[in-house]
């Protein structure tokens, strides 16, 4: 009896991180993808005027880079850069693997659960989980932007090519610190709704 309440447990446990890990994997993705989200970034993020044009050039090759696969113009982007966008494009690629995989273990691991109060309590606590990481996690990066920004490309990229000159290089001036700053926060502020949302009405399941 003791090993099915701890095997059952450890699933459920698992099951748990895999949504949360989906759900922020899955949002992340689409904010991604999100031409307008973007577009409202820049809005909150200006240029100066002879720059704008340049802004939505990088941004139009840049998404076509990412998402169609066509080449870089070598005009517009440096070496350095040229080979920083393939490091980020990859990375998104894992991401993309990532969420597909989360979503699959979400599906096995909520199917071994599948009982009503069970499920519902899965749920219940992968929004829990998130709600609390992306608070303390995502406020801690948040109030320490800086220093967050500069660790993470440090431990994700083998190399420095992503430290780039505003004055050398147009993806920088196009995608300054501003609008990364601007893109998390709105990021982690969804999240949590999500997540809050996604406790409050398991919460409610579970008790009908």
């Amino acid at each position: 009896m003791m090993k099915i309440i701890s095997s059952e447990c450890i699933v459920s446990f698992l099951a748990s991180l895999g949504i949360m890990l989906f759900v922020a994997l899955f949002l992340f993705s689409i904010l991604l993808k999100s031409e307008k989200f973007e577009n409202l970034l820049f809005a909150a993020t200006p240029v100066a005027i002879e720059e704008t044009s340049e802004r939505y050039l990088v941004s139009h090759s840049v998404r076509s880079y990412f998402f169609s696969n066509p080449p870089l113009p070598d005009t517009l982007f440096t070496e350095r850069e040229r080979k920083h966008l393939g490091d980020v494009k990859a990375l998104f690629k894992f991401i993309e693997m990532g969420t597909a995989i989360g979503f699959v273990a979400s599906v096995i691991a909520l199917l071994a659960v599948r009982k009503k109060n069970t499920t519902a309590e899965v749920m219940r606590r992968a929004g829990a989980y998130g709600f609390l990481t992306v608070a303390l996690g995502g406020g801690a990066a948040a109030l320490f932007f800086d220093q967050a920004f500069f660790g993470l490309h440090t431990l994700i990229f083998s190399n420095d090519v992503w430290q780039l000159d505003p004055a050398k290089h147009a993806l920088i001036r196009a995608y300054p610190e501003g609008f990364f700053y601007l893109f998390f926060t709105a990021y982690v502020s969804m999240l949590a709704a999500v997540y809050g949302a996604l406790w409050f009405a398991a919460r409610r399941r579970r008790a009908a």
